[in-house]
């Protein structure tokens, strides 16, 4: 999908309310925060979905190699470089760290939890979706709305059944109970790909009023709260849901350009805010100028990686592992161009021989229509 910038704010909103909530100086902000995380799994779902179902739409098929080795380009090497780079200060990372594992294992730095659910993610949703291709009489995933529902009593029930006195490692890490976020996103961008709705509402405001009133409690409970994590998580990812679609539906958003920037950045600023809290809670008692170098810290360092690590592999994923579009657009370049000189020759040598053979300029004519057999031009 072509960059949204709309989208761009809700991913700057969602990194700047973990930055708050990783740094206690404002109550509200550092109580609240936490939910960014939330946010951000119902996003990846509508993002992630998007790109296989735009491939999907372009192709008939989804290529699972194309799209984990084009994710490996996007999350590795960041991500790897913060690891090794911080071993240093932290010691040896654990497996859970080396292998994504860190919603289920003991892992090192405190924030990264999120990123092995998400990886989880990136791995199931091409695997499920191409199975419903294999074995599915729905036609374009239209089970996806009505699985939805399922998805989220499912991981509703099992927060419940966990009971008041599980830890927060076992309530609100885990992936299995953290998917109904991602599947909400999931289902918003097959509304998005495949009905006419295109998730445009009139009413956009009511969406947005819906969305602050389920997100809202959230701000007068304190964290490690029973309630939080299992009815809270539910209203969360719902209440996002309709933000995502006030969102799409308000272009206006696009003219935040500080805020859609840091959103652009957000990956970077995510992996390395944590480390940063860290050292500021070690060096400095808390204040507003410790709170705001913080925050400008975490973001300069965030900008930096991005420019040093991501941007630079990214330029590499596509010129050795282009997307779809681009794929399919350089083929259908490459064609044409190779085609061209055989359908000049072919015209000429049609307008040659039309005294000796009337229906050989006919025969020629066509051919130059169709350069290559049609199992050649799938």
């Amino acid at each position: 999908m072509k960059r949204n910038r709309s989208l761009d704010v809700l991913r700057g909103v969602a990194v700047l309310l973990v930055i708050g909530h990783h740094h206690p100086y404002f109550p509200i902000w550092h109580r609240a925060g936490g939910v960014g995380v939330d946010l951000f799994f119902v996003l990846s779902g509508f993002l992630i979905s998007g790109l296989l179902f735009s491939e999907y739409k372009r192709s008939g098929r989804i290529d699972f190699l194309r799209f984990f080795i084009r994710r490996g380009f996007k999350i590795y090497p960041a991500y790897y470089f913060f690891l090794f780079l911080l071993a240093f200060l932290r010691g040896r990372p654990t497996l859970a760290d080396l292998i994504f594992m860190q919603s289920y294992w003991p892992y090192s730095w405190g924030h990264t939890w999120s990123l092995s659910v998400e990886e989880h993610f990136y791995i199931a949703l091409p695997l499920v979706l191409m199975l419903s291709m294999r074995f599915s009489r729905c036609r374009n995933f239209s089970w996806i709305p009505y699985a939805f529902p399922v998805v989220l009593i499912a991981c509703l029930a099992m927060r419940i059944a966990l009971g008041p006195g599980a830890s927060e490692r076992q309530i609100y890490n885990p992936t299995h109970l953290r998917i109904d976020a991602l599947f909400a996103g999931v289902t918003l961008g097959w509304l998005y790909h495949f009905t006419r709705v295109k998730l445009i509402v009139r009413h956009r405001h009511v969406a947005l009023v819906l969305s602050l009133l389920l997100i809202a409690p959230t701000v007068f409970v304190e964290g490690h709260n029973y309630a939080l994590y299992t009815v809270g998580l539910t209203a969360l990812l719902l209440g996002f849901s309709l933000l995502l679609v006030w969102a799409l539906n308000s272009p206006w958003l696009a003219h935040l350009k500080a805020i859609a920037t840091v959103g652009k950045y957000s990956y970077s600023i995510y992996l390395w805010h944590w480390p940063i809290a860290v050292f500021f809670a070690w060096q400095w008692r808390n204040s507003l100028l410790t709170f705001t170098a913080y925050l400008l810290t975490t973001l300069a360092v965030g900008w930096a990686m991005s420019k040093m690590i991501e941007e630079p592999m990214l330029r590499l994923r596509e010129r050795l592992v282009p997307s779809v579009r681009n794929y399919v657009e350089a083929n259908r370049k490459g064609l044409t161009a190779a085609a061209a000189p055989a359908r000049k020759y072919l015209i000429l040598g049609a307008c040659g021989t039309t005294i000796a053979n009337g229906s050989a300029t006919h025969q020629a004519i066509v051919a130059s229509d169709n350069p290559l057999p049609i199992s050649a031009r799938k």
